[in-house]
């Protein structure tokens, strides 16, 4: 063959090798751009099984250019790691709330499966799994709280309703139904408990009611406390406070301790106090009814007189009428004082019983006030008390 012949032979079989090349590289190009986009399609989805995740990494592993084929392998890999990650983590979180059986033991696995995962998905699944901690903690929260009203299975005794409200108001914050339904049913019982010790809790004298208003006797309060207090004790039981008041010793000035001030039927004139100072209504008491066990408490502290209480003594006691703040001094007293009659109190949660000799418009006949209350209304009345024995 000419040496010419051989030349122009060999360009055109180099030229037939590097288009035929040429086609090779293209074609592989095409081939990576199309799995790379493909992949990509299915990450951002983030609806992918494991499954196409397997049939997506064989078809990398197709890819002819190894720096190509080893990033998407690599990032295959990590999000293979998230899937399964999030497959695990909503076993025990659904609906954005956690499952109230997950354990210690499944929180700690979860967060070290977490602590694996690459910058980009530990970043995606940070608010996720820091609420779930969240609420894990709530939950053990609530369970050691109410574990805390307990002794040996039983209710312990100091326990009181402030604790099982401030317990209620966690209670109400958590997500999880079932608990929220449980805890309230032990909570519900848990208040009965405490329901009939408070019941049980109280000192409370059977004293007999009188009215002072419903006898048109609008300045009574005196009159109807010491007529209760007696007949209670056994005197008097035949008489009417109608009939009492009329033994009512007056002032013969507006001196209280002399005796009743101003009228005791009607409250004109309305800017002046209308009552007895507790010497002579102590005196009174004695007088009437014989009774020479009757005392003036007065400076008695409240404890003390719980303690007359408990040995069934009932005390009148100067308060304010209806618990009102006091209005001005007059006469040596505030223009709103009433005397009422104590005849209980509790000893688990420190309220006292008094009973009003006004009947108010809904019938309401009594009060039951907590004791830092009457410490304050009666420290404004100057301890001021008569105690009938």
């Amino acid at each position: 063959m000419k040496k010419s012949k051989i030349i122009v032979l060999t360009f055109f079989i180099l030229g037939l090798i590097s288009i035929s090349t040429g086609l090779i590289i293209n074609q592989d190009d095409r081939y990576y751009k199309n799995v790379l986009k493909e992949y990509t399609k299915l990450v951002e989805s983030n609806t992918s099984s494991i499954d196409r995740l397997n049939i997506m990494e064989k078809k990398i592993n197709r890819i002819s250019n190894s720096d190509n084929k080893n990033l998407l392998i690599e990032d295959l890999n990590n999000y293979k790691e998230y899937i399964k990650f999030k497959d695990e983590l909503y076993e025990y979180y659904k609906n954005n709330v956690v499952n109230s059986n997950i354990t210690d033991e499944q929180i700690k696995e979860l967060k070290t499966n977490y602590n694996k995962l690459s910058k980009r998905y530990k970043k995606e699944l940070k608010t996720t799994i820091n609420d779930i901690i969240k609420q894990k903690n709530n939950l053990d929260k609530i369970k050691e709280d109410f574990n805390k009203l307990y002794e040996n299975d039983s209710p312990k005794e100091n326990i009181t309703k402030e604790d099982i409200s401030k317990l209620r108001t966690k209670l109400g914050k958590i997500p999880q139904k079932d608990i929220y339904k449980e805890y309230t049913e032990k909570l519900n019982n848990l208040e009965k408990v405490i329901d009939q010790r408070i019941e049980a809790s109280w000192v409370k004298l059977n004293v007999p009611y009188i009215s002072q208003n419903k006898n048109d006797i609008l300045n009574g309060c005196e009159a109807a406390c010491m007529l209760m207090s007696l007949q209670y004790k056994g005197y008097l039981k035949d008489m009417t406070l109608k009939e009492y008041v009329k033994l009512m010793p007056l002032s013969p000035d507006t001196d209280a301790e002399k005796g009743f001030t101003h009228d005791m039927y009607g409250l004109d004139p309305l800017s002046v106090p209308h009552w007895i100072a507790p010497e002579p209504l102590k005196k009174f008491g004695i007088d009437t009814s014989g009774n020479q066990n009757i005392i003036n408490g007065t400076g008695m502290t409240i404890d003390e007189l719980d303690r007359e209480l408990d040995n069934g003594n009932p005390v009148i006691i100067y308060l304010i009428a209806k618990f009102n703040p006091p209005k001005e001094v007059v006469e040596g007293v505030p223009r709103n004082l009433h005397v009422m009659l104590l005849t209980g109190y509790n000893k688990m949660t420190g309220e006292h019983y008094i009973v009003d000799p006004w009947t108010h418009d809904d019938g309401r006949t009594s009060w039951t006030v907590s004791k830092e209350l009457l410490s304050e209304k009666y420290e404004l009345l100057s301890r001021r008390n008569v105690i009938v024995r």
